[in-house]
């Protein structure tokens, strides 16, 4: 039996059917915590992140900015020399975590700024093309002659194009560049508008708090925290999440039913163990993630995840 510390996992996949573990000491969804783990009605695993009405946690905040929230009382506009010896390697942790708190908001705030331009202004550009290309079947080949036939005739006119640009040029230049990212319809703009504004709004954001009112809960190494709910949900057509999905895939997918792909074991079964989602995984649930896979029989434990900081490392 492999445990994979992961993400939410997609329960259903047809290439994972009958390859989950169950914990037949568990009857489900009985409200009792029947084999006494300290984990209720966890019949084919465990997820840390869970809210106790059936949700679960989306976003997490980014590490770096947990130790500027947690540590800035203590070193917050000090200097290296009023910092006692004893608590120099914390101070500069503190310092290298807030320096990066300060680039990452300056290039996501850019970038959100830019989508925001982007999703006001599609509409215009589809009507715009719609004028040449009838069809919307146009490649990025013929929008590039296109450009180049309308532009203005200044080598420097990409580099003085500015957001509020709407002559043809720009407009064309506009789709040009969506296509070499992947962002041909206005859903694919909206999603990314979405995350760019949860990574500014929640994971670099110092007043948000991940777990909400449960949030002084991770100070305490304590079973039973979570839910039972390890399944992913779909979100604008896509997966919430989809990477413990393909982690599970390559260990352990179906051999002998010729879809997808052929995973590594033949007979294993996977017991699914939430602890990951947008940001950066808690010290506290990765601990008791690896506590619950031992305690409950995984012989194997994948954990494909990491951080460049941890805040309790030692706790």
């Amino acid at each position: 039996m492999v445990a994979v510390i992961d993400t939410k996992i997609d329960i259903n996949h047809e290439d994972l059917k009958g390859h989950f573990w169950a914990n037949y000491r568990e009857i489900a969804n009985n409200g009792i915590d029947d084999d006494k783990n300290g984990y209720i009605d966890d019949s084919i695993g465990w997820n840390f992140l869970g809210y106790k009405n059936g949700g679960s946690v989306v976003w997490n905040r980014y590490e770096f900015v947990r130790i500027v929230d947690e540590w800035g009382h203590l070193f917050k506009d000090k200097t290296e020399s009023e910092i006692a010896i004893h608590e120099k390697h914390k101070y500069l942790e503190f310092k290298r975590a807030l320096k990066l708190l300060d680039d990452e908001n300056k290039f996501y705030k850019n970038w959100l700024k830019s989508l925001n331009h982007n999703v006001a202004i599609f509409p215009l550009v589809k009507d715009t093309l719609k004028h040449f290309f009838p069809k919307e079947d146009y490649t990025y080949q013929q929008l590039d002659s296109l450009y180049n036939k309308y532009k203005i005739n200044d080598k420097s006119y990409r580099q003085r194009r500015n957001d509020n640009d709407k002559d043809l040029g720009a407009l064309i230049f506009y789709m040009m560049v969506s296509l070499e990212v992947g962002q041909r319809t206005f859903e694919d703009i909206k999603q990314q508008e979405m995350q760019l504004d949860s990574i500014v709004n929640k994971s670099l954001n110092l007043e948000y708090k991940d777990r909400g009112p449960n949030e002084d809960e991770l100070k305490i190494l304590k079973k039973g925290l979570g839910n039972n709910n390890v399944n992913t949900v779909v979100i604008l057509k896509k997966l919430e999440e989809n990477h413990s999905t393909m982690v599970s895939g390559i260990i352990g997918a179906n051999r002998s039913n010729s879809i997808g792909i052929k995973g590594i074991a033949q007979n294993v079964k996977i017991m699914p163990i939430v602890i990951s989602s947008h940001g950066d995984e808690h010290d506290h649930d990765i601990a008791l993630a690896i506590r619950y896979a031992v305690d409950n029989g995984a012989k194997i434990i994948n954990m494909s995840f990491g951080k460049e900081f941890s805040l309790h490392k030692n706790g």
